[in-house]
């Protein structure tokens, strides 16, 4: 059977960013979540509502823009995940406002059919361990969700491409995965040479939570 690894994020911190205290977790407006029309000409889109990737960064610039100005933050995901993104925001601003950290996302994109978000933060803080869990949350999330219409999803693969699509929309054939590891996420450290697990929790979407999992329910090693 083959086997597709779903890499986990780091954060790295970020020394040199000015400390900014966020509001409230955005609260997601169904007018961020028209259809992505930024790849038409601006004339077609004049009078359009703006795409809900370019109203995210006019509303956080300091969260999704970088020190030139550069959007760098601007989410490169299908409309289908378009959710997971914003609730993914307005946790991270909601962790980094209980604590006044800088936080700057440098990055929202798709590889290997799952969402991943980059981030950086000013200093390692007690906001650090919510802020991945965040980030761990959405990309789980985005394991078992359609990224066109945000049904529910696999991941499929199509020659060399995967992605996380509904039945109607998949492309190619999906990818098995062996009874009992459906949307498991493992987390593991190498120490002392010897890889160990730190977590191992199953992605439940109708709850949108990670819940425990013995290692040994799954035949592995602690």
């Amino acid at each position: 059977m083959k086997q597709i690894s779903r890499c986990s994020r780091y954060l790295n911190e970020f020394p040199g960013m000015v400390s900014v205290a966020y509001g409230m977790a955005f609260r997601i407006d169904d007018s961020l979540l028209k259809r992505d029309a930024s790849h038409e000409p601006v004339q077609a889109r004049i009078g359009q509502v703006m795409d809900w990737r370019d109203a995210l960064v006019e509303r956080y610039p300091v969260l999704l823009r970088d020190g030139s100005g550069r959007a760098v933050g601007r989410p490169g995901v299908g409309d289908g995940w378009a959710r997971i993104v914003v609730r993914a925001i307005g946790r991270i601003l909601a962790a980094g406002s209980s604590t006044g950290d800088a936080v700057r996302i440098l990055g929202i994109a798709e590889k290997y059919g799952t969402l991943r978000i980059s981030i950086d933060v000013s200093h390692r803080s007690t906001a650090v361990a919510a802020i991945e869990e965040a980030v761990a949350l959405a990309e789980a999330a985005s394991e078992c969700t359609c990224d066109i219409c945000g049904g529910e999803g696999m991941l499929y693969e199509s020659g060399n491409v995967l992605s996380t699509r509904c039945v109607a929309h998949g492309a190619g054939a999906p990818v098995p995965v062996s009874p009992g590891w459906e949307n498991i996420r493992i987390v593991r450290h190498v120490k002392a040479g010897k890889v160990r697990t730190v977590s191992c929790r199953r992605y439940d979407r109708a709850t949108d939570t990670l819940i425990d999992v013995p290692p040994s329910a799954l035949g592995l090693d602690e």
